[in-house]
């Protein structure tokens, strides 16, 4: 059995220690899922840094799903912004 792992839902919805939880799971760990309601990832600093340094960690080598929304309504841009901020963090 693996794992598709929201942050946002365990770690701003319910308050679990995302990088924890993701360092527990490890291998179980089947695609891991950005989001941060309406707005764009970037806006919840210190939030995702630590969950991706945990993904560094365990040695994550799968999808990372960004379900995000349009804060400028133009949602190519937005997508790409995002996409660009978890590209800058990964390759931190």
């Amino acid at each position: 059995m693996k794992v598709y792992y929201d942050v946002f839902n365990t770690g701003v919805t319910k308050g679990y220690d995302v990088p924890a939880e993701l360092r527990r799971l490890k291998q179980q760990v089947a695609q891991i899922h950005f989001k941060n309601g309406p707005r764009w990832l970037e806006d919840r600093q210190g939030f995702f840094e630590p969950i991706v340094a945990a993904v560094k960690q365990i040695n994550y080598h799968g999808w990372m799903v960004l379900e995000t929304s349009s804060p400028s309504k133009d949602p190519v841009a937005d997508a790409r912004r995002n996409a660009e901020f978890v590209r800058r963090l990964v390759a931190l």
